[in-house]
């Protein structure tokens, strides 16, 4: 039984982007049956401040830096398949500029800050 759960398990992973390795890319506001829930995506340090359930769900993930709120019902299988659910909605920059027309290059630019340049290459 172990070893077909196990089986099964992996068969049914998934992955979810992140921004930056460590946060979602844009705010989301998701709606799964009475549970309304809302993500905000945050700055570098700012910690994981949400919900004990979806604080798992992002811990799992390896979303570090994210803040969120439940409105409506706060039944926990709902709220769990409403965080996955609402991360799997993600939309990502490849998405964006191909829908508007753009380059990946001038969606990075506009929507997330452009390019890091490394501190010694800054003049």
């Amino acid at each position: 039984a172990v070893l077909k759960a196990t089986r099964q398990a992996i068969k049914n992973m998934q992955q979810f982007p992140r921004y930056d390795d460590r946060t979602i890319y844009h705010d989301i506001e998701h709606k799964f049956k009475a549970t309304k829930l809302q993500l905000w995506a945050r700055r570098p340090g700012f910690g994981c401040r949400v919900a004990p359930m979806i604080h798992e769900v992002c811990e799992c993930i390896g979303i570090q830096d994210i803040a969120g709120k439940i409105h409506g019902s706060r039944n926990p299988m709902n709220v769990i398949k409403a965080t996955f659910e609402a991360l799997q909605t993600q939309r990502l920059p490849s998405d964006l500029a191909k829908a508007r027309g753009l380059r990946l290059l001038d969606v990075n630019h506009r929507y997330y800050g452009g390019i890091k340049m490394p501190a010694a290459s800054k003049k």
